[in-house]
């Protein structure tokens, strides 16, 4: 997805369980090197994803994908609007004919949340596909957070369309900054987040920024601010200037992610919540699965709560038919209890076009 002069806030809790062991399983830095030995290889590890959200199914969302390894896949959660489904989402990669096919969705977030001084902006989408390259890239290790702004030279990867084959190239050197980052009127942001100085193509939103040296992945390109500059003399007139937003990813947020593939999630938030509307930038509505709820062994049915944000509207439907349409009144803090027969499937639709569809289920359980 092109959102060049756009950026959507996004982020939540990351869920799941790390162990040493299951590190030393799933990073092996021999096999590290043996997939990813030079900056050539690295192209490879790269492609470009189509998601298929709307109601016209033959239109998609596009973003820059890439390999981390044994048929994981990551790009920026917005690119998926945070959904827990694939949705029909399909890679292309960087000098090839294959198409992977995504199996299984692992993560996806597209919403920012702020609470009790743990902010993260963990715009990431994780899933699983069918086939991948023998490529991957390299995570950094965790790094503890500074207030101090550090600079690291780094490239951003791009990949491009060039009569319907992927194409990846690597920018000039340029400067990825972290630390107490702040954006508009000077309010600081989640503490995952950084800014870059790179140039971008087409469908960058997910294009992953990697050291220079080490060739290590640091961040992946969320989207671009135009944000009023104004001149020192004077404030009565604004240029703009645009900033270029990442979220910076770890080895323990993958492993995080990874970890959480079997854990039953007993929240999902998809876009903004309640009256937290954003712009897609796009005018076709949107039809979208975002996730089937299966029950615990010991029991056949599911329940949860449903927060729909304004202009959404939620259909659930149960394995025996049952089925219900929540829109509810257009003003924020709405909620609805539901029980249906697992396993239940919720779509979320937007009832304008322009606006991306929000909602919160919450409370999953199975009574």
């Amino acid at each position: 997805m092109n959102t060049s002069g756009k950026y959507i806030i996004i982020a939540a809790t990351l869920l799941g369980i790390f162990t040493s062991q299951n590190a030393e399983a799933f990073f092996s830095k021999e096999k590290q090197k043996r997939d990813f030995n030079s900056h050539g290889e690295a192209l490879t590890a790269l492609g470009i994803v189509d998601v298929y959200p709307f109601e016209e199914k033959h239109r998609a969302l596009r973003c820059t994908a890439f390999h981390l390894g044994d048929g994981y896949v990551a790009t920026a959660g917005h690119c998926f609007l945070g959904a827990q489904d694939c949705n029909g989402a399909l890679v292309r990669w960087h000098n090839s004919n294959v198409t992977s096919k995504c199996q299984k969705m692992l993560y996806s977030n597209a919403s920012e949340s702020f609470a009790r001084g743990n902010e993260f902006s963990n715009d990431l989408s994780v899933f699983e596909v069918d086939v991948a390259p023998a490529q991957k890239f390299l995570v950094t290790s965790e790094r503890p957070f500074s207030d101090t702004l550090s600079r690291e030279n780094v490239r951003l990867l791009r990949a491009q369309l060039r009569s319907g084959k992927v194409e990846a190239s690597y920018s000039e050197t340029c400067q990825l900054v972290t630390g107490r980052i702040t954006n508009i009127f000077g309010q600081p942001k989640a503490q995952d987040t950084a800014v870059h100085t790179c140039t971008y193509g087409d469908f960058a939103d997910g294009s992953p920024l990697i050291d220079i040296n080490t060739k290590t992945l640091l961040a992946l390109h969320q989207g671009t601010s135009l944000l009023p500059a104004f001149d020192s003399t004077s404030d009565e007139t604004a240029a703009l200037k645009s900033i270029n937003f990442a979220k910076t990813i770890s080895e323990l947020d993958i492993l995080r992610i990874i970890n959480s593939k079997d854990v039953r999630r007993t929240q999902i938030r998809i876009g903004g919540f309640s009256s937290e509307v954003f712009s897609t930038g796009l005018y076709e509505k949107i039809s979208m699965k975002v996730a089937t709820l299966n029950a615990f062994p010991d029991s056949e049915t599911v329940s949860f709560s449903a927060h729909n944000g304004i202009d959404s509207q939620l259909e659930i439907s149960g394995a025996d038919g049952a089925k219900m349409i929540f829109a509810g009144p257009r003003r924020a803090g709405y909620e609805q209890r539901f029980q249906f027969k697992a396993p239940v499937q919720i779509v979320l639709k937007s009832a304008h076009t322009g606006i991306a569809p929000s909602a919160w289920i919450e409370n999953i359980q199975s009574p």
